[in-house]
């Protein structure tokens, strides 16, 4: 092949290279990975898609009054929403009893069971079966982690004047976090809320810099960059923002490996911001720690153990729970124990197989831990 032959076809090369990521940026910028997440589960007759709509602040959100369904491999459960966009009933700016707002991610809007299954309307029941007058509002949308619950908070519900603030924190927000904006948000928000305030806690991973940081600003090569990075790092045992911000599963897989507790430190300066948040307004404060089925039982969530890369048929070590509480605990936040609860309950299952979410006997668990703490206050 004569000089000139090789140079059109690299040429041609390197032109369809750029075609490639041009639309592949294009692309992206119309659907995000959370999308393609939703739409390749659709494909094996899931449909979790119902009543949600994209939103430049929160990424996505669900649309109010709304209807609609959830439906997984173990479950379909009906969807409604209200005028606010949440899968709860109206709620009454004026308050008549103590008034306890529930945050979080799916765990807290209900996947796998139908509202009136749901842990927050089993620890009403239980309240008033008591005579405690406590009204319990449920905010939880899929995949909130802590910096978009404490933005939902400040900018739409703290208005509803709210006597507690409950946050569902879920493992799988350990990814959710730095997947949507990392520490560079975390900062934003402190400006926001308090520029004279600090978490006092290690920035861990540090950010992108240079040319990096610069390039991560196209879709289409921090979607490669992050995919290709998170195979080579996971393969040694290494965790850096390229992984954390693109694999959820890392809450278990990366159980042992270096700066595991350090990982945490971005959910725990968000949860510590929205507790100084809250502070100044002189609302109560508390975090439930859900526990995953893999530090319950061996057998809980076993179907939706594999395709995620966790190990099938193992008892895990509760350890971010344990590395969140104590964070929490030296601090004064108030914490939820649901762990020794579903641990001790005797019942199964507590988790669905595939979908991993609380099924009704887990919900009413949850419910009756919700219950005995309120009643308390």
């Amino acid at each position: 092949m004569s000089y000139t032959n090789k140079s059109s076809k690299l040429r041609l090369i390197l032109l369809g290279t750029v075609v490639a990521m041009m639309i592949l940026e294009a692309f992206l910028k119309l659907v995000s990975v959370k999308d393609l997440w939703g739409i390749s589960r659709a494909l094996t007759g899931e449909k979790l898609t119902d009543c949600v709509a994209r939103d430049r602040q929160f990424h996505h959100k669900l649309m109010p009054n709304c209807n609609g369904v959830i439906k997984t491999l173990d479950y379909t459960v009906n969807l409604a929403t209200n005028s606010l966009g949440f899968r709860d009933e109206e709620i009454n700016k004026k308050k008549k009893d103590y008034r306890v707002l529930i945050l979080g991610d799916s765990f807290a809007e209900g996947w796998g069971v139908e509202v009136d299954d749901r842990f927050d309307n089993v620890a009403q029941e239980v309240l008033t079966a008591r005579n405690k007058k406590t009204e319990i509002i449920n905010a939880g949308v899929r995949s909130y982690s802590p910096i978009l619950a404490l933005t939902l908070l400040k900018d739409k519900l703290i208005d509803f004047d709210p006597d507690m603030v409950i946050l569902i924190f879920d493992m799988s927000d350990l990814h959710d976090d730095f997947y949507y904006g990392g520490w560079q948000r975390h900062f934003d928000k402190v400006k926001e809320i308090d520029p004279g305030w600090s978490a006092e806690i290690e920035v861990w991973p540090p950010e992108y810099t240079g040319l990096k940081q610069i390039l991560m600003n196209s879709e289409a090569f921090k979607t490669v960059y992050r995919e290709v990075g998170t195979s080579f790092l996971n393969k040694k045992h290494k965790l850096t923002l390229t992984n954390l911000s693109w694999d959820i599963s890392l809450f278990a897989k990366a159980q042992g490996w270096e700066n595991f507790d350090k990982a945490w430190n971005l959910n725990i300066a968000n949860i510590l911001l929205m507790s100084h948040f809250l502070d100044q307004k002189g609302i109560e404060f508390a975090i439930a720690v859900v526990p995953r089925g893999i530090y319950v039982s061996d057998s809980e969530w076993g179907r939706g153990r594999e395709p995620l890369g966790i190990e099938k048929n193992k008892l895990y070590e509760p350890l971010p729970i344990e590395i969140i509480q104590k964070a929490l605990s030296i601090r004064n936040i108030k914490t939820i124990d649901l762990y020794e609860s579903l641990g001790n309950s005797g019942k199964f299952p507590l988790y669905y197989g595939f979908d991993g979410h609380w099924t009704v006997e887990g919900n009413r668990i949850v419910g009756e831990v919700l219950a005995n703490y309120l009643y308390d206050i």
